[in-house]
């Protein structure tokens, strides 16, 4: 203190030129430069300890998920998710089926080789054209071989004829029937002249239907809502191939059900086996057993299910679009059967990814409130319960047909792993003056929750006692 007293006021005193030659001496500077070499220890010190965390909370998180696989019914429960994926595809290829000029039936690649190529023989924009010229094509088949002939040879040349416009010959069948029906053979009793009215006739089945049978389902606002999507829907249609697309919105819902499931009872032992194990008493105990090994705990889970979800539905994607083509990615999703009277004006490759985005977002949800009953029942077999129910509610108040109560079941977590229904159906909503459908808000609302639940999930289990 004497020193910084007696030579501070001192060298004020001295001229700028000697002032400067004994700052740089460096004596006055020693407790500048002190202060910072302990203000870099202290960062680095900082800087290690966050590395160290961050490792520790990574080993055990690869420790979490070691243990989730090394269960010997975590084992076979995979085992059974490969053979049904191996099962699942290998129908899909051999369900398409051609039909040659003899009345022959084939199956396989092969199969579906030759209905592509029948099928793109009609590729193009879906014109009045078009669709007259489609007309007259069946009224030649059927003169030539006849259709409900009950020999089976005739029955099946009948649709040989028919395979290469067989999809243009259903949406036809769809436009020119009333709202809810189908009639196979409604291509049948229409003239070439009839053609002008294909689109026409979309619009004025649902403004029908609106008026008659599905008058009560909606409000005012919402029957205005579905009629504009309608109307503003482009037209002419573009058609091609798209058998590889319909495969995927037929099957894809199913896989990802019974993957939610499976990832369900993988996860449903993350927190509830500690206390099954009796190892909580060590685990809470541990200097951070209640803070980073929880953390480790949910991120194993989410690690679990993103991964494995994405290795599951990549290769299901590529495996079904590599034999059946990916064609048709840029067609409206009006032109697969189905889709015909969807509101949704999106492409197929469009759906697919809504698809594909709902159904993790819907699966992260299911397995992350399985850690949540899980750390607070401290059960699998409730934690594995409780989601499993959530995912098969809608499927059995399906009967119900108060519209309330369908409203209800469309905001299940289940339907965004079944979200090509919710393409399909009229589930509507009223927010804030805004008419949205269910496939427009499930995402964003489970999204939003899914982000949640993880510091749920970590403030409970931290307070767990033994």
């Amino acid at each position: 203190r004497k020193k910084r007293k007696l030579t501070a006021k001192p060298i004020r005193c001295l001229p700028l030129r000697i002032q400067q030659q004994v700052s740089g001496c460096g004596f006055w500077q020693n407790s500048s430069h002190v202060r910072r070499r302990r203000e870099w220890k202290r960062l680095w010190k900082i800087s290690f300890l966050s590395i160290s965390g961050k490792r520790q909370v990574n080993e055990m998180t690869l420790y979490e998920i070691r243990k989730i696989f090394c269960k010997t019914g975590n084992k076979i429960a995979l085992a059974i998710l490969a053979g049904v994926f191996f099962l699942l595809v290998f129908y899909i290829i051999n369900a398409v089926k051609w039909v040659d000029h003899t009345g022959t039936s084939h199956n396989g690649q092969e199969a579906v080789r030759l209905m592509r190529e029948a099928q793109e023989a009609w590729e193009g924009d879906l014109t009045e054209e078009k669709i007259a010229e489609v007309i007259r094509e069946e009224q030649r088949v059927n003169q030539k071989y006849q259709q409900d002939s009950e020999n089976i040879r005739e029955s099946n040349q009948n649709y040989a004829g028919k395979q290469g416009f067989a999809g243009i010959r259903e949406l036809i069948n769809l436009a020119y029937s009333d709202f809810q029906d189908y009639d196979y053979y409604r291509i049948g009793s229409l003239q070439p002249e009839e053609s002008a009215q294909f689109y026409k006739n979309r619009i004025h089945s649902l403004r029908n239907w609106l008026g008659g049978e599905g008058e009560k389902s909606f409000t005012a606002k919402e029957k205005e809502f579905l009629l504009e999507k309608y109307e503003e829907i482009k037209t002419p249609f573009f058609y091609t191939w798209v058998q590889g697309w319909e495969e995927l919105f037929t099957y894809f819902p199913t896989l990802i059900l019974f993957l939610s499931i499976l990832l369900g009872f993988l996860c449903a032992g993350i927190f509830s086996g500690e206390f099954q194990t009796r190892a909580d008493a060590v685990y809470y105990s541990s200097m951070e057993g209640r803070r980073k090994a929880s953390a480790a705990k949910i991120k194993a889970g989410v690690v679990v299910c993103t991964a494995l979800y994405g290795a599951v539905t990549a290769m299901f994607t590529l495996l079904i679009l590599a034999v059946l083509g990916s064609s048709g990615w840029n067609c409206p999703i009006q032109v697969i059967f189905g889709y015909w009277k969807s509101f949704y004006n999106i492409t197929a490759l469009q759906a697919y990814l809504l698809m594909a985005a709902g159904g993790y977002v819907g699966t992260l949800f299911l397995v992350l409130l399985t850690m949540l009953v899980s750390a607070w029942s401290r059960s699998s077999l409730l934690a594995a319960t409780v989601p499993l129910l959530l995912t098969i509610a809608p499927d059995l108040l399906s009967s119900v047909s108060n519209p309330w109560v369908q409203k209800i079941l469309g905001m299940l977590p289940a339907q965004l792993l079944q979200l090509p229904g919710a393409l399909r159906s009229f589930t509507l909503y009223t927010i804030g003056g805004n008419v949205l459908g269910a496939a427009q808000i499930l995402p964003l609302l489970y999204g939003a929750v899914s982000l949640a639940l993880p510091f749920v999930i970590y403030r409970i289990f931290r307070r767990k006692e033994c």
